[in-house]
């Protein structure tokens, strides 16, 4: 809601906090929530919003939200207290595992039925009128359309990051690897020379200098000859007429299948098996690359957003 504010082709103050009223009075004429153990706590809301009187300025408009973020924060703490408190038998509602691991199986943790239908009316108002709203969803494509843009030209070009992004992205290289020592003297199965991935640090960090790196973390790497690798994707593909005379180094399918068996295990399943482990740490940069590229961008967005809202309070 906060975000309707800005664009003041949606809604203005006095529009929102009137539909939030008119939410009240709807679940006022509910009978069977007046019944419900959090109804009180409803109605004490009620009196609480009343008192800030007519919502028509920004300073009583987070008092309004403050007020109702507040309210869920009770709600859902006093009456989970109470589904607690109920219960006679703690055994209907702890399981125990084969390793004696207790897990709770019943949820405990809720609204009340008033507060939960307080949620709902506000979450449908939120996505019928504002959300799935023309000017939104404009924004909204044109927003997705540069995000992708901004990914596909980082992703490819790296570089045209700041240089203190670049040394944040070694800085997560060199610990990423350093959780695979063993693979260190490790005869080599791709491409990559592992000995530099190991011996560079933020201290080292030059344009001229990443090629080879920024090859590995974004998987342009060739694999070659690994005695048994057709024999592993066979199991891992119920195949067995599969012939290592048939695996080609850029068989981009078979990598993909191998890359994806080894994001699904951990370390101790792959452990012995140097190849799988090295996928494993290709895995593991590539997703580094990605979420310093992600972070980045992030932290573009947020700084616009910031500099919007000061510019927009300033021309008030």
């Amino acid at each position: 809601m906060d975000d309707s504010l800005l664009d003041g082709d949606l809604y203005r103050i006095e529009d929102l906090a009137g539909q939030i009223n008119s939410i009240i009075e709807d679940i006022k004429k509910d009978s069977s929530i007046k019944e419900c153990s959090g109804y009180d706590l409803f109605r004490a809301l009620e009196l609480e919003l009343a008192q800030l009187g007519r919502i028509d300025n920004h300073v009583k408009w987070h008092a309004m939200t403050s007020t109702i973020i507040s309210y869920f924060i009770i709600d859902v703490s006093q009456n989970s207290m109470r589904n607690v408190s109920d219960i006679f038998n703690f055994d209907e509602v702890i399981s125990v595992d084969e390793n004696n691991r207790k897990h709770i199986i019943k949820n405990l943790v809720y609204f009340s039925q008033a507060a939960e239908k307080f949620f709902t009316e506000i979450d449908e108002f939120v996505e019928n009128r504002i959300i799935n709203s023309f000017n939104v969803n404009r924004y909204d494509g044109k927003g997705k359309y540069i995000l992708r843009k901004l990914f596909k030209a980082y992703y490819e070009n790296p570089r045209q990051m700041p240089r203190k992004e670049l040394v944040n992205l070694v800085k997560n290289i060199k610990k990423t690897v350093d959780s695979f020592p063993h693979l260190k003297d490790d005869d080599k199965h791709f491409d990559v020379d592992l000995e530099e991935l190991y011996e560079i640090d933020e201290s080292n960090v030059d344009i001229r200098n990443l090629k080879n790196i920024l090859d590995c973390v974004k998987l342009n790497v060739s694999v070659n000859e690994f005695s048994g690798i057709l024999n592993f994707a066979g199991h891992i593909l119920n195949e067995t007429d599969i012939k290592y005379s048939d695996f080609k180094t850029k068989d981009e399918g078979m990598l993909n299948v191998m890359l994806n068996y080894c994001n699904q295990h951990s370390l101790d399943k792959l452990e012995g098996n140097d190849f799988l482990m090295t996928l494993k740490l290709l895995n593991e940069l590539h997703y580094v690359y990605m979420a310093a590229i992600c972070e980045y961008i992030s932290q573009m967005t947020d700084d616009f957003a910031k500099n919007l809202q000061l510019q927009r309070k300033h021309n008030r």
